[in-house]
């Protein structure tokens, strides 16, 4: 590069640095380029401002997350009320009433059939044995009775006595089977309940085994064994209504009777359930109506 040009970019011929030509002194010029930068003051402003967006940020996050949240658990307890009333209905449905033994003491599906038909009619005995009734108990907390119905590919299949047993203290529904292959096994499990008349509260409990735990096997025989608990039950209530007096239903409950004499020859026509669980929306139960049997 030739000299001379360099030598016209840093002398006073330059305009850019003739301060002269400009008005601009040298102390002017020293004086803005040492307060080129930041202050103090803008860069606590900056430093707020960030802070503020990433408190939003986070605080949208977290509260899209506390809403994911919501949902997930949201959709698991409609999830296990839909499973739930739909067991219920089921079983239900399959309700057994009474049953014949032959000789063998052992259970048969065809006789069991014969003798409900034969309860129907008033017969007290078949060739194939004798009609026992088998036994329902209904409480405003407990249900239990006998079925036929069994979801595909458990292992109870045949006759199984199932029980609804809920805990208010601990918010806890838990569900007990036990499959019935003889006679002896039905004098079992009606053994397995304590019951307390209309006047006592209409409640029903398993009855603890030797061993001091109401769903273990003990020396005696099998206990229920429970198959299912529900957590976080605020509410079961169940009531019953007895056949002839379906003709007055009324989904209020004023129809229903929060009791049902085991002793009963007869089954209840309809069960009313209310159902909740705890930190549900909407808040109220939601109410259930299960027919009795197969009758439509």
């Amino acid at each position: 590069m030739n000299s001379s040009c360099v030598k016209s970019r840093f002398t006073s011929d330059n305009p850019r640095f003739n301060v002269e030509k400009s008005g601009v002194t040298v102390q002017q010029l020293e004086a803005t380029v040492k307060n080129s930068g930041f202050t103090l003051i803008e860069v606590l402003v900056a430093m707020v401002l960030v802070a503020m967006i990433t408190l939003i940020m986070a605080f949208a996050l977290r509260v899209n997350l506390q809403a994911w949240e919501r949902g997930v658990n949201e959709g698991e307890k409609v999830q296990i009320e839909v499973v739930l009333t739909h067991m219920v209905e089921k079983q239900l449905r399959a309700m057994v009433s009474s049953t014949s033994f032959s000789s063998s003491s052992q259970v048969s599906s065809s006789s069991a059939d014969q003798a409900s038909i034969a309860s129907l009619s008033g017969i007290t005995s078949l060739s194939t044995g004798v009609i026992k009734q088998l036994q329902f108990l209904g409480r405003a907390q407990t249900l239990s009775f006998y079925t036929l119905y069994s979801p595909e590919g458990t292992p109870s299949q045949g006759l199984i006595r199932v029980a609804y047993l809920y805990d208010p203290g601990a918010k806890k529904l838990t569900v007990y089977e036990k499959v019935i292959g003889s006679e002896d096994d039905i004098k079992e499990s009606n053994g397995l309940f304590t019951t307390t008349g209309k006047a006592g509260g209409g409640k029903a409990a398993l009855r603890a085994s030797k061993s001091g735990k109401s769903s273990r096997a003990d020396k005696q025989g099998v206990q229920m064994e429970p198959v299912a608990t529900i957590l976080d039950v605020e509410q079961f209530s169940l009531s019953f209504m007895a056949e002839e007096e379906s003709t007055a239903l009324k989904m209020d409950g004023s129809s229903f009777q929060d009791f049902w004499d085991e002793n009963s020859p007869d089954p209840p026509g309809f069960i009313r359930l209310l159902f909740a669980q705890t930190k549900r929306r909407g808040g109220a139960p939601s109410v259930w109506l299960f027919r009795v049997g197969g009758k439509i």
